[in-house]
């Protein structure tokens, strides 16, 4: 089919259709593969050639004298048919060969009256892919365990969709329709699998999909019907999937999640190289993820770099970050233009190497350190007052805060209630660029909050800190 005709005809789909059409090719190869082969018709060929010379050739003619070629090069890792060249990627040149005669001999249920096979072995280096060539084959033919052969419709039909199925993963991505997806998740759901789900949370466009990976089935389930792997990697799978799912999505995201608690699988398996996976996807992907909402959950720290700088920081605003791990160095991370631009952060873990520089631009965070100084709070305070966009926050520390009366040399004396094991000191502040709007800061043994409240909702007899920049 031309690609024009194609282009054409995706211009006018719907996102999730072109997903089920692929999906639709690829079922309607594999049944052609599965047939039964007493239900395949003769291909009535009577020549069949395979023959390596610089190129690998493989050739077949029927009784009409019709010739069909396929050319493998090695040079560019493609395969030529009907003057079509397809790019292979990271297929192996030899296995697509071998599988296309395979596909062709399926079919032949007639005597041949020629067949040839020319490997000219003094031509290929010791690194050349067709040096394997033979004992592909010769595996073939066991397999195979019969002679028979390819009918031209069969071929054909097989063919249409192998190209109809690569033309949708090569088309150019503002040729896409957009998938108005709004939130997606991708987690290992406990030990055994892998769950990737995508939504549309809009009553008008609702739609939810969820593609659940299991690693010890190595099979993937998606609207009540499960696909068999075989040797086929699930992780590769799984990020193949997203990777299509990306390519379709032109709105910004409400949300995407990132969950990878690897912990509880054994150490060979292939899960734990899924962040490693997904970054090289976002690397060949050639784009940032726009999502306004980026929720991450790690069981190994140094995965949380992996992730970040993939994700559009014109468009973040909301940075979710978690790990299993009590102790996170977040030096890396507070440098990336992402946290830089976001507007709020919640950490669920205790920041390493963060200095309270690194949160004054955030209207709202929750972040826990080691320890906070009465000279790091009045500096914080001093950036929250200024702020226009602050609403309220919270800053926890592991050991006891001590500097208490160093807060009072600061800011005055503080309204204390509570107990003497746990009090609470409290101080009011005002605003740069509000008269009704007022800070509201209170210290305990634990933790500082920060709150804007409204002037008339301080209590009566509190003293209000006029604004100072000092």
């Amino acid at each position: 089919m031309p690609e024009l005709v194609i282009e054409n005809i995706i211009g006018f789909l719907d996102f999730r259709y072109v997903l089920t059409l692929r999906q639709v090719c690829r079922d309607f190869r594999n049944f052609i593969d599965r047939l039964n082969d007493s239900k395949l018709q003769d291909s009535r060929f009577t020549k069949i050639a395979m023959i390596v010379n610089k190129d690998l050739r493989f050739i077949y003619e029927d009784s009409y004298r019709n010739r069909h070629e396929f050319v493998y090069s090695e040079s560019n890792n493609s395969r030529s048919f009907n003057r079509k060249r397809t790019n292979l990627g990271n297929s192996n040149l030899v296995d697509v060969a071998i599988r296309d005669l395979e596909q062709v001999l399926k079919f032949e249920k007639s005597t041949l009256k020629w067949s040839s096979f020319d490997f000219v072995d003094r031509l290929l280096s010791n690194h050349s892919l067709f040096s394997s060539l033979l004992i592909i084959l010769s595996n073939m033919f066991q397999k195979l365990n019969r002679k028979i052969k390819t009918e031209s419709l069969g071929l054909t039909l097989r063919q249409v969709c192998r190209d109809f199925l690569n033309f949708i993963d090569d088309l150019n991505d503002s040729k896409l329709p957009d998938s108005k997806i709004e939130e997606i998740s991708i987690n290992t759901d406990g030990p055994e699998n892998i769950c990737l789900v995508y939504e549309n949370l809009d009553p008008d466009l609702f739609f939810r999909h969820e593609f659940i990976y299991s690693v010890r089935k190595n099979s993937r389930s998606t609207y009540l019907k499960t696909t068999h792997l075989e040797n086929t990697n699930i992780v590769d799978v799984a990020v193949r999937d997203l990777e299509l799912i990306l390519k379709f999505q032109k709105c910004n995201l409400e949300r995407l999640c990132l969950s990878f608690f690897t912990f509880r699988l054994p150490n060979n398996s292939s899960v734990h190289t899924l962040a490693i996976k997904l970054c090289d996807m976002f690397k060949e992907l050639n784009r940032t993820i726009k999502t306004k909402n980026l929720t991450i959950q790690m069981d190994d720290q140094s995965k949380f770099m992996l992730i970040i700088p993939f994700i559009d920081s014109d468009t973040l605003e909301d940075i979710y970050l978690r790990s299993i791990v009590k102790k996170v160095n977040i030096n890396r991370i507070v440098k990336t233009e992402q946290w830089k631009k976001a507007d709020k952060v919640q950490c669920d873990f205790f920041a390493l190497n963060m200095n309270v520089e690194d949160i004054f631009h955030f209207s709202q965070f929750t972040i826990t350190t080691f320890s906070i100084s009465a000279k790091e709070l009045d500096f914080l305070r001093k950036a929250i007052t200024s702020s226009s966009n602050f609403y309220s926050s919270r800053l926890g520390n592991e050991f006891i805060f001590n500097e208490s009366k160093e807060l009072s040399n600061l800011w005055g004396p503080a309204i204390v209630s509570g107990n003497s094991y746990s009090p609470k000191r409290t101080w009011y502040f005002g605003m740069k660029n509000s008269k009704e709007k007022v800070l509201e800061l209170i210290s305990k043994n634990f933790c500082s909050r920060f709150e804007i409240i409204k002037l008339e909702d301080v209590p009566n007899g509190a003293i209000v800190n006029e604004y100072n920049e000092n």
